[in-house]
């Protein structure tokens, strides 16, 4: 299954559990004083660690760069 590219804006390679390399797409939305970050699973795209396993340590990778 391939996840369509209007759902994110850009890939985002993340260190996924045991640091396996893995990658998620990405949309941050800024709304007034709000930041929104979207993550969307790739499914096959994706190498290693599905987001749902990951959600914790992918926010605070995602935050380091912001």
């Amino acid at each position: 299954m391939r996840v369509p590219e209007r759902y994110y804006d850009e890939i985002f390679n993340f260190a996924g559990q045991w640091d396996m390399p893995s990658s998620c797409g990405l949309k941050i939305i800024q709304k007034n004083d709000k930041t929104y970050i979207i993550v969307t699973e790739l499914y096959q795209d994706n190498p290693g660690t599905s987001v749902t396993y990951a959600a914790e340590s992918l926010y605070h990778q995602i935050c380091e760069i912001l």
